[in-house]
Order: structure tokens, then sequence, then C-alpha cells
């Protein structure tokens, strides 16, 4: 799944925003919470705030552990599946972005780090009624 895996023999924090055409997932729904050893969410009522434990992750790792999200790339190319819709940074009509803080970064390298606020946004040029407030 893309992770280093290098111990960091620490417990970090921070918050990650994902957003399909300005809708904004709840991660605090029980469907996204304690699904995996290394990187998770739990109740405790901040929506976006992510637990590390001990192994750094990659984004890209941290994605892919979470229901109806699935992150990989084609050499320059981000593509996302959220909710069985599939979106390509390489289609004219849909923009995938990816910030920590202010800066663009690469879910396939980048490793979180403690307090980090990362956004990820999809954007494109039509919306269907499936990708609603039901996130």
């Amino acid at each position: 799944m893309g992770s280093p895996g290098g111990q960091s023999g620490e417990h970090w924090h921070g918050q990650l925003f994902f957003e399909v055409n300005g809708e904004r997932i709840n991660f605090e729904q029980s469907k996204y919470e304690e699904l995996d050893e290394k990187f998770h969410f739990a109740s405790d009522g901040d929506q976006y705030k992510w637990h590390n434990e001990q192994d750094t992750v990659t984004l890209q790792y941290a994605l892919n552990t979470l229901p109806d999200i699935e992150y990989q790339h084609e050499g320059q190319a981000h593509i996302i599946t959220f909710r069985g819709t599939t979106y390509q940074s390489s289609d004219s009509d849909t923009s995938i972005t990816t910030m920590r803080g202010e800066t663009s970064i690469d879910p396939w390298i980048y490793t979180l780090r403690d307090g980090d606020v990362i956004t990820v946004r999809i954007d494109t040029d039509a919306t269907t009624k499936n990708e609603t407030s039901t996130m």
C-alpha cells in the first residue's frame, strides 16, 4: 500500500479533510473508526482528526485504509475512486488537489507527520446526485 513502514515510536495526530465537489466526508462515522493499526479515526469529537500509531505511513497508505476511498497513480495521473466513482487528474474536467497546509504534496510519497493538516479535494465540471451531502 505504499507505506515506508519506518518506526516512529509515537502516537501522532493531525486532520484530514476529504472533499468531493465541495462536500466533506465526516470521518467520525463508525465505518471509518479503528480500521487499521497504523492509521485510523476514532470517535473523539473531532470528525477530521486522524491517529497514527508507531509506524510512519504515506498519505496514499492512509487513504487506502478507508472504506469508500481508493488512491492510486499511473504515470503523472492521480486516480481516486470514491464510492464507486473514479476520478482521474488526467481528465480535462477533473481536478485533484492534495495539500499539506498551503503546500502541494504527492500522496504516493508524502509521509504523514504529527500535526499535519491535509486536504484532498476533487472537483469536477459536472456533479451527480449521488455526490451530495450524504458523506
